[in-house]
Order: structure tokens, then C-alpha cells, then sequence
């Protein structure tokens, strides 16, 4: 008998949570890119190469992950930890 009002509450709270959150969420995301095209109307930028450079950026970020990458260094792997058995 007491599963169906944990479960009506679970069920509440969850849907409560989803709406207010996903709307949140949505808006502010409705809020950032009404703002970015506004500001880049403002100042004349032009937004595809905005967006060229990000995907630049974000293309030299994973080739330095890669290249700090110990395998790719070669590096000697560290001696294993002695145990103590106390």
C-alpha cells in the first residue's frame, strides 16, 4: 500500500524537475544565441568566421592531447609500488 504514494511522488517530483529544468534550460539557451546574433549585429562580425576559428581552436586542442599523450611520448612506465603487509 505504501508504493503507490512513493511512487505518485516520485512521479511528481520528477515531472516537476523535467519541466522547470528542460524550460530553463531552454531559455537560456534562447537567451545566448538571441544575444550573440544581436551582438554581432552590433558590431559587424561576421559569424562564419567566428566559427571557423572555434572549430580551429578546438582542432589544435585535440592535436595537443594527443601529443601529450605519454604513449606518444614513449615514456618508461613508473616501477611498481612496494606493499606493505602489515
Amino acid at each position: 500500500m505504501a508504493s503507490f504514494p512513493l511512487f505518485e511522488i516520485w512521479t511528481t517530483i520528477n515531472v516537476k524537475f523535467r519541466y522547470f529544468g528542460g524550460a530553463r534550460a531552454g531559455k537560456l539557451d534562447c537567451f545566448f544565441f538571441l544575444f550573440f546574433f544581436y551582438t554581432v549585429s552590433l558590431h559587424a562580425i561576421v559569424y562564419n568566421r567566428y566559427n571557423h576559428l572555434k572549430e580551429a581552436i578546438e582542432s589544435m586542442e585535440d592535436q595537443l592531447k594527443r601529443l601529450r599523450d605519454p604513449l606518444q611520448l614513449n615514456l618508461p612506465t613508473p616501477p611498481p609500488r612496494p606493499t606493505s603487509n602489515a
